[in-house]
C-alpha cells in the first residue's frame, strides 16, 4: 500500500500504478517463486486505488498537432537559420520530420545530458555523401519504447532524411544548416550535444524546458490560440498528422514512428481539407441501399421473428398421451 502511495505522485493515474505493481508483482515471482503481497491485501489494493481515481480523476491533456502552417508563419517572425536560433529550429524540424518523442532529443536538464539514455550527439548525424552536398543524413536515435534503452543488440536506429531545398520543412537541410553555422570539430563531436546553447558558458545542451518555452513563446504570438494546448509531443502528433494527409499508407505511419502497436492510431488527426472534400461529395452522391427486409419480402424468406423449427420442435416434445399414440411405438 505505501508503494502505491509513493508511486501515485509520479505517475499521477491510478490505472499507470496499478500496472506498474502488477509487473513487479510478476518479476518478483519470476526470480524469487513467492508473491510479495498477500491474498487477502491485494483485492483491497486494487478497491483503494480504484476509489483513488474516483474521487481525483486525471484531466488528460489536449494536445495540439503542429503543422507546415506554424513552421511558415515562424519564418516570417523569427530569423530561422540565424547562428543564434538554428540549434532551436533544427531541433524542432527534426522533432517534426522524425516523429520524435520529446525524450529522444532533449534531455530533462542540460546537465543530466551526458547521462541521459537517449541522447544525441553531433556524432550521432551521417550526411551522405558530404555536409556541403547531402543526399540524405541519417541519424542515429534510440528508440524511447519497445526495450529501445535496453536492446544491447540494435539500440540506435537510423532515420533517413532525405534533401530537399524547396520544402518548407527539411530535418537535413536544417541540420546542414546546423553544422555549417554551429561547426564542431570531429574529434569534439561524441562530447558535444547535438543542439546547444551557444550564448551560455561551456555550451551546455538546451533542456526540455527550455525548448517547451520557446515553442509556447512562438505559438503565443497569434493571440487567438492557446499555448497550452502545445507540447513538444505536438511535433510528433503533428508529423503523423501530415504523413496521412499526404496519403502515407498506415504501416508505413506505424514504421516511422517507431511504434509498436496500433496506437500510432490516436496521432493521426482529421486533416480539415480533407473533410471539406468529402463533406462536398457526400450532398451530390446518390446511394442505391439494397434493403434486408425488403429482399426478405420479395423472396418469400422468412425473417428473423419467424421461426420455421418452432412448430415442429412443439410437435416432438409434446405429450404422446395427449392425441391417443403409443409413446413406445414412436420410439
Amino acid at each position: 500500500m505505501r508503494f502505491a502511495f509513493y508511486l501515485l505522485p509520479r505517475f499521477k493515474s491510478t490505472k499507470t500504478v496499478g500496472q506498474h505493481i502488477s509487473l513487479a508483482r510478476s518479476r518478483h515471482k519470476l526470480y524469487y517463486g513467492i508473491d510479495f503481497g498477500d491474498a487477502a491485501v491485494m483485492p483491497r489494493l486494487a478497491a483503494c486505488l480504484k476509489t483513488l481515481s474516483d474521487l481525483f480523476p486525471i484531466r488528460r491533456r489536449e494536445r495540439h498537432p503542429i503543422t507546415i502552417g506554424h513552421f511558415r508563419r515562424w519564418r516570417r517572425r523569427v530569423p530561422w537559420d540565424a547562428p543564434d536560433t538554428i540549434n532551436v529550429t533544427a531541433a524542432f524540424e527534426l522533432a517534426f520530420c522524425g516523429l520524435l518523442r520529446s525524450t529522444e532529443w532533449c534531455p530533462k536538464s542540460a546537465s543530466a545530458w551526458r547521462h541521459h539514455p537517449y541522447r544525441l550527439s553531433r556524432a550521432h548525424v551521417d550526411f551522405v555523401p558530404s555536409v556541403a552536398e547531402p543526399e540524405y543524413c541519417r541519424v542515429h536515435v534510440t528508440p524511447a519504447k519497445a526495450g529501445g534503452a535496453t536492446n544491447h543488440y540494435n539500440n540506435r536506429n537510423p532515420l533517413v532524411l532525405p534533401f530537399d531545398a524547396t520544402a518548407p520543412v527539411n530535418a537535413c537541410r536544417a541540420l546542414r544548416t546546423l553544422f555549417q553555422k554551429d561547426p564542431v570539430p570531429k574529434n569534439q563531436r561524441a562530447s558535444t550535444p547535438l543542439f546547444r546553447h551557444l550564448n551560455k558558458r561551456g555550451c551546455p545542451a538546451i533542456a526540455y524546458r527550455e525548448f517547451l518555452n520557446a515553442l509556447r513563446r512562438l505559438i503565443a504570438v497569434d493571440p487567438q490560440v492557446d499555448p497550452s494546448h502545445y507540447g513538444l509531443h505536438s511535433f510528433r502528433i503533428g508529423g503523423a498528422t501530415a504523413l496521412l494527409a499526404a496519403g502515407c499508407p498506415p504501416h508505413m505511419i506505424q514504421a516511422m514512428g517507431r511504434w509498436s502497436s496500433d496506437i500510432y492510431i490516436l496521432y493521426c488527426r482529421s486533416n480539415f481539407d480533407d473533410l471539406v472534400t468529402w463533406q462536398l461529395r457526400l450532398g451530390p452522391q446518390h446511394a442505391n441501399p439494397t434493403e434486408r427486409t425488403a429482399l426478405l419480402r420479395r423472396y418469400n424468406i422468412p425473417t428473423q421473428g419467424t421461426d420455421l423449427w418452432s412448430p415442429a420442435l412443439e410437435t416432438d416434445i409434446a405429450d404422446p398421451a395427449d392425441d391417443g399414440a403409443d409413446f413406445d411405438a414412436l420410439l
